[in-house]
């Protein structure tokens, strides 16, 4: 899914939330919101980073294998539930 199919999605799915917004400053949010989540993402240590209503981010590095490839940080992502996500 692109950016812009995210857009037009949220705007289909939801238009009240984006209705006084043109095209260009529905993607800066988006953008914005991303780069938000990106940060605290980023700045989490080993263990998880909760973002209430939309979920929690399991952050931890993996050593490289013997052969000295991989490793780096590995982050997965657990939708919160949709009674969480409705609040």
């Amino acid at each position: 899914m692109t950016l812009n199919e995210l857009v037009e999605r949220v705007r289909n799915d939801n238009p009240a939330v984006m209705a006084k917004l043109d095209d260009r400053a529905a993607m800066r949010v988006v953008r914005a919101a991303f780069a938000a989540v990106a940060a605290d993402v980023d700045s989490t240590a080993d263990g998880v980073c909760r973002i209430a209503g939309l979920g929690a981010f399991r952050v931890r590095d993996v050593a490289p294998r013997p052969d000295g490839k991989g490793g780096g940080r590995l982050v997965t992502f657990k939708p919160a539930s949709a009674k969480a996500a409705a609040r």
